[in-house]
C-alpha cells in the first residue's frame, strides 16, 4: 500500500507552490526594472572611498508581504496537519481513555526547537501520543539537531517569520543592492557584497559602504553585479535573499513532510 499525505497537507503544499512561484515573479519583475541606475558612485578622498546610489529605488509592493505570510501559513500548517495526522494513526496503539486522546488532539504541533531541552519540553506536552519512530523523524528535522546552529536553519527561519506575521507585523521586504565589487588600479581589492545590504530601502546618495585603505590606492574603479534584490530580515537578522529563503523553506517542508509520511 502507497502512503500519501492527508488530502489537507497535499493543498496546503500545492497552494504554497503556487504563490511562491507568484511571489518569485514579483521579484523578478522588480529587479528588472531597477537593473539600470544602480551602479554606486565612487568617490575617492584621500584614503578613503566612499560608494554611494546615485538614485532611488522605488518601494516593491507591500502585498508581497502578506503573500509571505500566506506562503508561511500554509507551510507551517502543513507541518502541524501531518504531526496531527502521525498522532491519528497512533491512537489505536494507545492506553489512554477518551478525554486524554482529545487533549493529545488538542494539543498536537509540529515542533521547532532550537535545542534538544526545548524540544524534550515541547515533545511530552503537545507530540506524547506519537509513535517513537515518528518522534525520531520530528527530531532529525529540527534547526539543532547534527549540532548545527539553529539560527538561519531553513524551519527555524519558518517559524520566526510565521511567528512575526501572526502576532506582531507583516514581515518587512526591502530592496537592496545585490552585490558590489570595488577594482583599485594597483591592488585589486573585493568589497563582498555583504558589505552593502542595508537595513532599509535604497535611498538617492545613500552611503552604501565606505572603505578605508592604509594608503593613498591610485584611481579607484566600482563595477556592480545583479541589480537590485530583495531582502528579508527576521528583527535586525538578515536572512537573506527573498526567494532563495522561502525556497529553501519550501523544499525544507516538503522533505520532511515526506520523511512524516514514511513514519505512519
Amino acid at each position: 500500500m502507497i502512503v500519501v499525505p492527508p488530502r489537507g497537507v497535499t493543498l496546503k503544499l500545492a497552494r504554497a507552490r503556487e504563490q511562491l512561484g507568484q511571489i518569485g515573479e514579483t521579484l523578478e519583475a522588480f529587479s528588472r526594472a531597477h537593473i539600470d541606475g544602480v551602479t554606486p558612485v565612487g568617490h575617492l578622498d584621500g584614503r578613503v572611498l566612499t560608494l554611494r546610489l546615485p538614485e532611488d529605488i522605488g518601494e516593491l509592493d507591500e502585498n508581497v508581504s502578506i503573500a509571505i505570510g500566506e506562503l508561511v501559513h500554509n507551510l507551517r500548517s502543513g507541518l502541524d496537519q501531518m504531526t496531527f495526522a502521525l498522532l491519528e494513526s497512533n491512537i489505536p496503539n494507545l492506553s489512554v481513555d477518551a478525554a486524554r486522546i482529545e487533549q493529545l488532539r488538542s494539543l498536537s504541533q509540529f515542533p521547532i526547537c532550537d535545542d534538544q531541552a526545548w524540544f524534550d519540553r515541547f515533545v511530552a506536552r503537545r507530540c506524547a501520543g506519537l509513535s517513537p519512530r515518528a518522534l525520531d523523524v520530528l527530531e532529525r528535522f529540527q534547526p539543532f539537531y547534527g549540532g548545527r546552529n539553529p539560527v538561519g536553519d531553513s524551519l527555524w527561519c519558518l517559524r520566526e517569520l510565521s511567528n512575526v506575521d501572526k502576532h506582531r507585523l507583516v514581515n518587512p521586504v526591502i530592496s537592496v543592492l545585490h552585490s558590489a565589487s570595488v577594482r583599485i588600479q594597483t591592488n585589486p581589492i573585493q568589497v563582498p557584497h555583504w558589505c552593502v545590504w542595508n537595513s532599509g530601502p535604497l535611498q538617492g546618495d545613500a552611503v552604501l559602504v565606505k572603505v578605508i585603505f592604509p594608503n593613498h590606492p591610485g584611481q579607484a574603479a566600482v563595477r556592480t553585479i545583479g541589480g537590485v534584490a530583495v531582502a528579508l530580515y527576521k528583527d535586525t537578522t538578515l536572512l537573506g535573499d527573498v526567494h532563495s529563503v522561502l525556497t529553501n523553506i519550501y523544499t525544507r517542508t516538503n522533505v520532511a513532510i515526506d520523511q512524516m509520511v514514511l513514519a505512519l
